[in-house]
C-alpha cells in the first residue's frame, strides 16, 4: 500500500512540475511581447531577434522532454561510473572548473555599470580610503568589501573598476569549485546531483559574477559558503565553528548577512539538542512559528516607533535612505503609487525574485506548497533553511529599494542563496524519502530547460544593444511603478544607441508612451524632454531642441539644466532677447537670494555683449564666430 502511495505521489509529481514549466514558459513568451510592463524579471526573450527566441524556447523544451533529459543523466552516470578514478581525477577537474569559470565570466562581463550604484561606488572609494579601523565601526555596512578591493587596487597598481571586475570574475570561479565539491559530497542519487547543479548555477544572482562593479559580489560567495556549511553540520560534520567565523566576517562584508543570524542560532540550538533530548521540544517547529511570530512583532513596532517609516514627509532621496523601509502612505505624486503595500511594489518583489531565483528552485518551492502533506517540511535542515530564507524575503518586502528594483537587482539578490538551498534541501528529502528516480529525472530535465531561459538575462547584459534594449525597457516599467530615477535609468539606455537620429526617435517613443502617466508636476519627465532638446540641439535641429526643453521647463520649474540649455540653444537662433529672458528665469532659481551658480551670471553679461555686437551693427560675421563658439554639453 505505501509503495502504491509513492507512485501516486511520484505521478502527482512530475504532472505537477510539467505543469509549471509550461506556465513558466508561457508567461515567458508573453512577456517577450511586453518588455515595457510589470513582467520585467521575465521578459528576456524580448531582447532576441524572433529566430534566436524560437530557438531558446525549442532548446528549453527540448531538454525537458523526458527522453532527452534521461539521455543527458544516463550519460552523466556513465562518465562518474569508476569511482575510484574519478576521486583522482577530482580535485583537478574542480579547479578548471574554477579557472575555466572565472575567465568565462571576465570575458562576458556585464556591459553597463548601471545597475546598482557603481559609479557613487567608484568615485566614493577614490576619495576615501578604508583601513582595518572601520571594520570595527559599527556604523559602517560594508568595509571590509570595500577594504579588499581598495588593497588589492593599491598593490597590482589597477583602477578600481578593473579590480571589483577581476574580483567579481574570480569570486564566480570560486563559486564554481565550491559547488563542485558540495554536490560531489551529496549523499544522493546522480539526478538529484544534477539538479542541485542546475539550480545553483542557474540563478540569475550569478550576474555578480560577471564583472560586476558593487560591494555584494563577496558577501553572496560568503553567504553560499555559509549555507554549504549548515548543510554539512546537518550530515554530521564538524562545521559549525567555521560558520561562525564565516558569519562574522560576512556581517562585515556587508550588514546585510546578519539576517542569516536566526538560522544560526537554530542550528546551534539543534545541535545542543542532539546531546540533551530535552532541548529539542524547545526548537519543535511550533516554538519556531512562536520565535518567528515575536520577532515580527517586534519588527512591527521598530517600523513604526524606531524608524519612523510609515510616512514621509518629503520626497527627498535622504530621507528615503535614513528611514531605510518603504513607508505605509504613497509618497509619490498622483496618479503613480508606490509604498508598502501597493500592487506594484508586490509586483516588483516578485519580479525581483523572478530575476535572481533560479527559476528550477521556484518550481521546487510551488511543488512544495501544492503537494505540502508529501514534502518533508518539518525536517530540521529544512527548518533551517526557511528560516535563513524567510528573514531575507521579509527585508527584501519591507526594504526600500532606493534606486528602484530593477536597478537595485544586486542588493536584492542576496536572497536567492536561502532560497535555493531550500529548494535543493525539499527536492533531497523529497526523493530521499519518497524514493522516486523517475521524479528525479524528469525534474532534473525541467530544471535546465527552465535555466536555459532564465540564464539568457547573462547573454544581455554582455551585449550592448541588448542591454540598452532592457535598461530602457525596465526603466519605463519603472517610471510607472517606483517613479524616482526612472527617467536616468532610461537616459542611460537611450545614450547606448549609437546613431543619434535613431536615438533621437527612441526617445520620442518613450516620451509619448509614459506622457499618460505623467503628474502635473513631473521631474523625471521633465529630464528626458531636456534630453531629447540636448540631442536634437547636437544634430543642430535648434528649433526642435527648443520645443523641447520648453517642454521641459514646463513640466518642471525646478530643472535648472533644461534653462541653461534653452539659453544656449536660443543664442544659437540668435534670439538674444529670449535667450536673456531665459537666463534670468535661471539666475532667479539659482541665484536668489544667495549666488549658488556664477556660471549663470556670466552667461548673462555674455549675452548683453551679444546685444551690443548687435546693436552698435558689428560685423554679423563676427557675431556668427562667436555663437559657433558656444558649446552644447553632450548629453
Amino acid at each position: 500500500m505505501a509503495l502504491q502511495n509513492d507512485e501516486v505521489v511520484s505521478r502527482r509529481f512530475i504532472l505537477f512540475a510539467f505543469i509549471l514549466f509550461a506556465c513558466y514558459l508561457t508567461v515567458s513568451l508573453i512577456a517577450s511581447f511586453f518588455p515595457e510592463s510589470f513582467l520585467w524579471g521575465i521578459h528576456h526573450l524580448a531582447f532576441f531577434d524572433p529566430a534566436t527566441r524560437v530557438i531558446l524556447v525549442a532548446l528549453a523544451i527540448v531538454a525537458a522532454i523526458p527522453p532527452v533529459s534521461g539521455k543527458i543523466l544516463t550519460l552523466i552516470e556513465r562518465s562518474s561510473e569508476g569511482g575510484g578514478k574519478m576521486n583522482i581525477l577530482f580535485p583537478l577537474l574542480t579547479i578548471l572548473a574554477g579557472a575555466g569559470g572565472a575567465w568565462i565570466f571576465y570575458h562576458f562581463r556585464i556591459i553597463t555599470d548601471m545597475y546598482g550604484d557603481s559609479r557613487t561606488l567608484l568615485f566614493s572609494l577614490a576619495d576615501r580610503g578604508y583601513g582595518l579601523a572601520d571594520i570595527f565601526r559599527l556604523s559602517e555596512n560594508e568595509p571590509l568589501s570595500r577594504l579588499v578591493h581598495q588593497v588589492i587596487s593599491r598593490y597590482t597598481g589597477l583602477d578600481l573598476k578593473t579590480t571589483f571586475q577581476l574580483v567579481s570574475s574570480v569570486c564566480g570561479g570560486l563559486f564554481l569549485m565550491a559547488v563542485c565539491r558540495f554536490v560531489k559530497n551529496l549523499r544522493t542519487s546522480i539526478p538529484v546531483k544534477v539538479l542541485a547543479v542546475f539550480v545553483l548555477v542557474g540563478c540569475g544572482t550569478n550576474q555578480l559574477f560577471f564583472g560586476h562593479i558593487e560591494d555584494y559580489t563577496l558577501v553572496y560567495l560568503a553567504i553560499m559558503l555559509f549555507l554549504m556549511l549548515g548543510w554539512n553540520a546537518f550530515e554530521g560534520i564538524r562545521s559549525y565553528g567555521l560558520m561562525a567565523i564565516l558569519l562574522v566576517i560576512g556581517v562585515r562584508l556587508h550588514m546585510e548577512m546578519i539576517l542569516l543570524l536566526p538560522a544560526f542560532l537554530y542550528l546551534g540550538a539543534h545541535k545542543v539538542g542532539e546531546r540533551h533530548p530535552a532541548v529539542k521540544r524547545w526548537i519543535a517547529p511550533k516554538w519556531i512559528l512562536l520565535y518567528v511570530g515575536i520577532s515580527l512583532i517586534g519588527a512591527v513596532l521598530a517600523y513604526f516607533f524606531v524608524f519612523h517609516a510609515d510616512q514621509l514627509s518629503t520626497d527627498l532621496q535622504t530621507e528615503r535612505a535614513s528611514k531605510i523601509f518603504l513607508p505605509l502612505g504613497n509618497p509619490l505624486p498622483y496618479p503613480h503609487m508606490y509604498s508598502l503595500l501597493s500592487l506594484n511594489h508586490l509586483s516588483d518583489v516578485l519580479q525581483e525574485f523572478l530575476l535572481t531565483v533560479s527559476p528550477g528552485a521556484l518550481i521546487i518551492l510551488c511543488l512544495g506548497a501544492m503537494m505540502v502533506r508529501s514534502f518533508p517540511w518539518r525536517n530540521p535542515r529544512t527548518v533551517f533553511f526557511a528560516l535563513a530564507g524567510f528573514y531575507f524575503v521579509l527585508f527584501d518586502l519591507t526594504v526600500n529599494p532606493l534606486l528602484t528594483m530593477p536597478r537595485d537587482w544586486d542588493f536584492f539578490s542576496l536572497a536567492a542563496a536561502p532560497v535555493t538551498f531550500l529548494a535543493i534541501a525539499l527536492a533531497f528529502d523529497f526523493f530521499q524519502t519518497r524514493g522516486s528516480h523517475a521524479g528525479a529525472r524528469a525534474l532534473a530535465g525541467i530544471v535546465l530547460g527552465s535555466a536555459i531561459i532564465s540564464c539568457s538575462i547573462f547573454a544581455i547584459n554582455q551585449n550592448a544593444s541588448k542591454a540598452a534594449q532592457r535598461l530602457r525597457s525596465v526603466g519605463v516599467w519603472t517610471y510607472r511603478s517606483y517613479f524616482w530615477g526612472s527617467a536616468y535609468m532610461i537616459n542611460v539606455g537611450l545614450k547606448m544607441i549609437p546613431d543619434l537620429s535613431e536615438e533621437i526617435h527612441e526617445r520620442s517613443r518613450i516620451l509619448r508612451t509614459i506622457s499618460p502617466d505623467a503628474a502635473a508636476s513631473d521631474l523625471e519627465v521633465s529630464f528626458l524632454y531636456q534630453k531629447l532638446g540636448q540631442s536634437y540641439a547636437m544634430l543642430h535641429d535648434y528649433p526642435r531642441a527648443a520645443e523641447s526643453l520648453g517642454a521641459a521647463i514646463r513640466k518642471s520649474g525646478d530643472n535648472g539644466d533644461a534653462y541653461k540649455l534653452l539659453a544656449l540653444v536660443r543664442l544659437k537662433l540668435g534670439q538674444f532677447d529670449a535667450a536673456l529672458d531665459v537666463v534670468d528665469q535661471y539666475n532667479r532659481l539659482v541665484n536668489d537670494p544667495d549666488v549658488t551658480e556664477p556660471k549663470g551670471l556670466v552667461v548673462a553679461e555674455y549675452i548683453h555683449y551679444l546685444m551690443y555686437l548687435e546693436s552698435t551693427e558689428t560685423d554679423s560675421t563676427v557675431i556668427r564666430r562667436q555663437l559657433d563658439d558656444i558649446q552644447i554639453p553632450p548629453r
